[in-house]
């Protein structure tokens, strides 16, 4: 590593210091959705590809990753000041993550919530009413990385390796549009060679993602559900520590 890129690691770790101290909540809410940005959808998990203008409707733009960070963010940072009011006990809710490893609890939860969005994206079209709506319930049990961060939580896909097992239902719907004056159908394919048409569903799909992360309610219980999981892993291990304590 040289000069410069040390110096620009010392500056960022001294400003999330800084960050950290000064507005707690926004920085745990700023880490976790950063998270959320970095991974969304995959082109594999809806099953479609670039246009010959090298264009794919369901790649998200780096802006439109930032502005449904803040979205996210935002809804976070609502879920984590609830929290310290009502769950923590007039405690601080970065205690929560230090007491547990903050940079592990950041990563854990941000994996959770992104899974569970995509989830909700998915079964967008799916009637409240139907009983196979994805509905978030428990933890998604997550698998580690060599460095110990926990990886992207893979979406269902019992029937295809990479392919989400919601996508073909998801496609159904949402490459069919209906002209509001004359009522007339039209079904597009997945890839459109027309740039008109192209930013047609682009910008359906973007209003979807946006009004799953406005809307989703599971940011809070997402959140305290991992403090749980954390606990009962930490608790396994410790308990495991010390079985094997006194051998040799």
């Amino acid at each position: 590593m040289c000069c410069c890129e040390c110096l620009l690691c010392l500056c960022k770790c001294c400003f999330d210091a800084s960050y950290l101290i000064i507005n707690p909540k926004n920085f745990l809410a700023d880490k976790i959705s950063e998270i959320i940005k970095e991974r969304p959808i995959t082109s594999l998990e809806m099953d479609t590809t670039k246009n010959p203008l090298g264009k794919n409707w369901s790649s998200l733009s780096t802006n439109e990753r930032k502005n449904i960070q803040e979205i996210c963010k935002n809804k976070i940072l609502e879920a984590l000041q609830t929290i310290e009011k009502n769950d923590c006990e007039n405690e601080n809710i970065l205690k929560k993550f230090t007491d547990r490893d903050m940079n592990k609890m950041i990563n854990f939860i941000g994996h959770q919530i992104n899974y569970n969005l995509k989830c909700c994206i998915f079964n967008y079209f799916k009637k409240n009413t139907d009983k196979t709506k994805y509905k978030y319930t428990k933890i998604a049990t997550p698998k580690k990385k060599w460095n110990d961060d926990y990886e992207n939580i893979t979406l269902p896909s019992t029937k295809d390796l990479f392919k989400c097992d919601y996508t073909e239902e998801f496609l159904t719907i949402f490459l069919i549009l209906q002209n509001k004056k004359t009522g007339i159908i039209y079904k597009y394919p997945r890839v459109l060679e027309s740039p008109a048409e192209y930013e047609k569903l682009h910008e359906k799909y973007f209003n979807i993602v946006k009004t799953v992360c406005e809307n989703n309610t599971d940011y809070k219980q997402i959140i305290l559900d991992s403090f749980k999981y954390i606990d009962n892993q930490n608790e396994i291990y410790n308990n495991e520590k010390e079985k094997i304590k006194d051998f040799h």
